[in-house]
């Protein structure tokens, strides 16, 4: 008798766009179940350890998809059991590992210079001094804290009194600073929505008339693009320097080409699938299968790889 394969998903809002999509593409497919991150726990003892979340034991599972944590609680250790269990669960998309590498913009952009890809003149610092000198040297810059996602606590700014008000506030809010130089002709950058070794979907995000972010989030406007042969490798390359399964990657046009500003792991693609008229998460739940069924072909003894 074929067994039913049953992927959980990670998330603290089912209910959500992301999450509830995903919940009904692997429904599709097998069983989908919900799994709340404060519900997670890991236990040690005579017989073992596993990882649970209630009463489901994280090695019943054939793939778990985490999309998140919960407010609640205690966040590392929600990040420590995702990590555990990927000695349990034959295939996890994405990784914890890799999700946090793309959350870290410096990290993200250290990998991607080293790899050779293109990548903006950046600065981190957690002196004032030489964030201003940074400023002073890019001319139009972006600031950023290290850690965060949509577009929220960016701002843009020019050398002068401004900028350094700017500076000022940031590092006393987040005690370091990622200095960016600005790149974003025409208002508008590329996301690229790559799933495995391909990009399934790429659109423009333009920024409402007289801004410069352009997060669908934050009101910006989504095109269906084809991308050159050349742009897609470079999409697929800036996932696999980060590790990631699946991830949206932003690529600006400059006079010397495409430049990648980041890459993302837990990303949004509600723009995408609005542009396109297609899932992004039956693209990801897809993957996923292929990921099981691959093991399923070549035993037990194999686990999953980025």
């Amino acid at each position: 008798m074929k067994r039913t394969l049953r992927i959980g998903i990670i998330t603290s809002d089912p209910e959500g766009w992301h999450s509830s999509r995903l919940v009904a593409e692997a429904s599709k497919l097998g069983r989908a179940d919900v799994l709340d991150p404060l519900d997670a726990s890991v236990r040690i003892g005579d017989n073992g350890t596993e990882v649970r979340f209630g009463y489901r034991r994280a090695a019943d599972f054939d793939a778990i998809i985490p999309r998140g944590l919960h407010s609640s609680g205690l966040p590392d250790f929600q990040l420590e059991a995702y990590r555990l269990l990927e000695d349990e669960v034959p295939v996890v998309v994405n990784r914890i590992g890799p999700i946090l590498t793309a959350l870290d913009k410096c990290r993200t952009s250290y990998l991607l210079r080293q790899a050779g890809l293109p990548t903006p003149p950046t600065l981190v610092t957690q002196r004032r001094r030489e964030a201003e000198a940074a400023v002073e040297r890019f001319g139009d810059a972006v600031l950023k804290p290290l850690y965060g996602s949509l577009g929220e606590d960016i701002v843009r700014v020019q050398p002068g009194r401004g900028a350094r008000e700017q500076i000022e506030r940031m590092l006393s809010a987040f005690g370091a600073i990622y200095i960016q130089r600005f790149e974003r002709p025409g208002g508008r950058d590329i996301r690229a929505f790559v799933v495995g070794d391909r990009v399934v979907a790429a659109i423009y995000r333009v920024a409402p008339t007289g801004e410069w972010i352009t997060n669908v989030y934050r009101g910006g406007t989504a095109e269906p693009i084809n991308l050159s042969p050349s742009v897609e490798a470079l999409c697929v390359k800036a996932a696999q320097v980060v590790g990631l399964d699946y991830t949206g990657v932003d690529v600006i046009e400059t006079s010397d080409g495409p430049s990648i500003l980041e890459v993302n792991g837990t990303p949004s693609w509600m723009g995408v699938d609005e542009a396109w008229h297609r899932s992004m998460a039956a693209e990801i739940v897809g993957l996923v299968v292929r990921k099981v069924m691959g093991l399923r072909r070549t035993g037990p003894a194999y686990k999953a790889t980025a």
